[in-house]
């Protein structure tokens, strides 16, 4: 398999193959894995449970399983907790879902949360936020948090190429592909 980019999703690709024996080859054009141009760059990609859709929920749910089994793996934390409020007017379902659909879902999941039903209540546990007298609600996910990227394709990358079956190339820009 050839994988094009080094970022979240083509490590992670080389990451599974590795794990089913499949050879894997990475191809990215910058100068290392999730190099600083790219969007997988940093400390910044957040995870969370909280959505609209019970199937985002739930996959999440499981690929929060697979991110222990990788920080086993490596020796690194790579997810750091530090909590997620969602939160705005509730004019229905968008890209993002709606808050009163995170809540639901998360309710129904039973995944730990926090309602806020006015933007009142937000101010009670967010003092800093300008939302006194709006028609804002919220959702709080204390266990959502951050991926360190960079440090996440790395150590997928590691494990990958420690297995025997993965290796990376960087400095190749992939101009065109034929089967």
């Amino acid at each position: 398999c050839v994988v094009v980019g080094g970022g979240m999703a083509g490590t992670a690709a080389a990451y599974a193959n590795a794990k089913m024996g499949i050879k894997t080859l990475v191809v990215e054009q910058g100068d290392t894995l999730a190099p600083k141009t790219a969007s997988s760059n940093g400390d910044s990609r957040m995870y969370r449970q909280m959505y609209s859709n019970p199937f985002f929920s739930k996959m999440q749910t499981t690929a929060l399983d697979q991110w222990k089994v990788l920080e086993e793996e490596c020796g690194e934390q790579l997810l750091h907790a530090n909590g997620l409020l969602f939160y705005g007017e509730d004019t229905g379902e968008t890209v993002e879902g709606s808050v009163k659909g995170a809540r639901d879902t998360m309710k129904d999941l039973g995944l730990p949360h926090e309602y806020f039903e006015t933007g009142n209540d937000i101010l009670k546990k967010f003092p800093a936020l300008k939302v006194k007298d709006t028609p804002y609600s919220g959702v709080y996910e204390e266990t959502a948090g951050h991926v360190r990227s960079s440090a996440a394709c790395l150590a997928m990358a590691k494990v990958a190429i420690e297995s025997g079956n993965s290796q990376t190339i960087t400095n190749c820009q992939v101009t065109d592909i034929r089967p």
